[in-house]
């Protein structure tokens, strides 16, 4: 009798090891897929960062882009001999110049809070 349970207590004793290595393991197959998921979206986010560096870049050159033909327009409308051309053109250019002024003032906002992502 005292046999039987021995070796039942055995049997269940490395039955439970069994299960815990197998609970162990599935318990470390969530994690990995969990850290997985947190890489991939590490991932997104590092390239969601990157793509708004490259359009904040894009939009500072695009404002100078704007000031050069302000600049243009305004020497075109300085020089036309016409009223209302040198008018059209001067007018021209200042909305051009106001595109310049308004992205920098953009920039300027944004560029705080890109400066805490990267502290």
């Amino acid at each position: 009798m005292h046999l039987v349970l021995v070796v039942l207590f055995c049997a269940m004793v490395i039955l439970q090891r069994i299960l815990i290595s197998y609970s162990i393991h599935f318990y470390l197959d969530g994690l990995i897929k969990k850290l997985d998921e947190l890489e991939r979206t590490s991932e997104l986010y590092r390239g969601l960062i990157e793509h708004t560096r490259a359009v904040l870049k894009a939009i500072f050159e695009l404002a100078h882009t704007h000031r050069n033909f302000g600049d243009a327009f305004a020497n075109i409308g300085a020089r036309e001999p016409q009223f209302k051309a040198s008018e059209a053109f001067t007018k021209f250019g200042e909305a051009h110049r106001q595109i310049d002024r308004h992205a920098i003032t953009l920039l300027r906002t944004v560029k705080p809070v890109f400066n805490k992502i990267f502290d």
